[in-house]
């Protein structure tokens, strides 16, 4: 997160909650936030529930929420994004019109993330914010579905990722090897 970016989100949570800027400072530099969200530090610490966090960003963020647990995921939209992506940014796809795909993240404002989600679909990225733990769940959930390979094999054919569809289709057979 950017350092613009950081002093919002430091500045959303000492307004909302009176969490005292110190102390984000003091988490961020723990050991443990190598590891987890600055989010995930808070809702351990029972500085915020999980709940207001998401109300907090996304009314500060101007960033809709959506409640994973209540979205069925398309297993065509996850193959959008490899399971491998979707755990290193805590991100799902959830909706595609067009040429926008939308996508549930943790960190809706990881610039990185978003980039490289736009790289890897040739769609523009649409974030919305979702619970981590939410998100981890519906990736564990994701079926492993030898048409979700094809297409997204197909897919990258499109966008002239040829090695891509390969490695797609072989591991489409590998899951079915009547296909």
């Amino acid at each position: 997160m950017s350092l613009s970016m950081r002093e919002k989100v430091f500045d959303l949570l000492v307004a909302a909650k009176g969490i005292e800027r110190a102390r984000l400072e003091k988490m961020l530099q723990s050991p443990a936030a190598r590891e987890k969200s600055l989010g995930r530090l808070l809702i351990e610490e029972g500085l915020i529930s999980q709940e207001e966090l998401l109300a907090t960003l996304s009314q500060g963020l101007s960033i809709p929420p959506i409640n994973l647990s209540r979205y069925k995921i398309d297993p065509f939209l996850s193959a959008l994004v490899p399971e491998r992506v979707a755990r290193l940014y805590r991100v799902v796809p959830v909706s595609r019109i067009g040429n926008r795909l939308t996508v549930a993240m943790a960190d809706p404002l990881n610039v990185l993330a978003l980039d490289d989600l736009n790289l890897l679909t040739a769609l523009e990225i649409n974030p919305v914010i979702a619970a981590e733990p939410d998100i981890e769940e519906a990736i564990r959930l994701q079926p492993d579905l030898p048409m979700v390979y094809i297409t997204r094999g197909w897919l990258r054919i499109k966008s002239g990722d040829h090695d891509g569809s390969i490695a797609d289709a072989t591991h489409a057979l590998k899951l079915n090897p009547e296909s």
